[in-house]
């Protein structure tokens, strides 16, 4: 068998046997950009599954120049018995933490959660 050959098989067995997907918010990822001072911008995404429908809202603003505060809310649909979260974050980037066109920064967030039917937030 040629390479080309033995490395097509796999990739055609992945694609065959995979289930359906679409895109969304990445994986836990967190890119190191940050707003400008004054910028601000709005992400919105929805989640869907079998028994989920989760409608997420992040706003994030700069402060100033490498420092973004950031707001996430994720709201589950009125049938679904999941919590609904909160988070709030601080991302710190500044311009002088890049280095051959890596940027370095740190994120501390706090989050929340408020059990479905619960008045009170965890």
């Amino acid at each position: 068998m040629t390479t080309k050959f033995t490395a097509v098989i796999p990739a055609l067995c992945v694609l065959t046997f995979s289930t359906s997907a679409f895109a969304g918010r990445p994986l836990a990822t967190e890119d190191a950009g940050v707003n400008d001072k004054g910028t601000c911008q709005l992400e919105a995404w929805v989640d869907r599954g079998t028994d989920l429908h989760h409608t997420h809202v992040a706003p994030a603003c700069g402060l100033i120049d490498g420092l973004e505060l950031g707001l996430e809310v994720d709201a589950p649909s009125h049938t679904s018995i999941d919590a609904h979260d909160i988070l709030a974050a601080l991302k710190w980037a500044p311009e002088y933490l890049t280095w051959q066109g890596w940027r370095f920064g740190a994120k501390a967030a706090i989050a929340g959660e408020k059990a479905a039917g619960d008045s009170d937030r965890h």
